[in-house]
């Protein structure tokens, strides 16, 4: 079950909404939100992190919190180096719409089940600084396909509900 902060409210692809349109709708959702930001900040935030910018290939969802790029098999493929895997994968390019930092793991792990299904594993990476690439508060989780798993972490399921916690 998604969290309400993930619901989707609007879904595009190929042809993406104006600057104006989004700045619009992301005034809106900052304003429902509780923020008050101008026209012109919130249309300056857009065009510092090309928000505004939507390729034919790519889905874009805006959520109550979040703006997520979804980009699977072979429009994932940028980001895709080891030859087996190419054509097989998923990416998905998100921040929060305010451009805080995200810092919830669980709102994460929920975009990655959402998009691309709870039997995919996934992961983010910290590269070498020689690729590092550090121009916004976006995110990247680069996900792997159906039976591929990491070679680290724990090998079972253990959650703790979280009224327990």
């Amino acid at each position: 079950m998604l969290d309400k902060n993930l619901n989707t409210i609007e879904r595009g692809a190929i042809e993406p909404p104006s600057e104006t349109e989004m700045t619009k709708l992301l005034q809106k959702k900052l304003k429902a939100s509780g923020q008050k930001i101008s026209f012109n900040r919130t249309r300056k935030m857009l065009r510092n992190h090309n928000a505004d910018k939507v390729e034919a290939t790519e889905i874009v969802h805006f959520m109550d919190k979040y703006i997520v790029h979804v980009y699977h098999n072979e429009d994932a493929d940028e980001v895709v180096h080891d030859q087996a895997l190419k054509g097989k994968c998923s990416w998905l390019s998100f921040r929060r719409i305010d451009n805080q930092p995200v810092t919830s793991w669980q709102d994460v792990q929920q975009m990655k089940n959402h998009f691309c299904g709870e039997d995919r594993e996934a992961f983010q990476m910290h590269p070498a600084e020689a690729r590092l690439v550090d121009t916004a508060n976006q995110y990247h989780l680069f996900v792997l396909p159906v039976g591929v798993a990491i070679g680290f972490g724990w090998r079972n399921r253990l959650v703790v509900p979280q009224d327990v916690q």
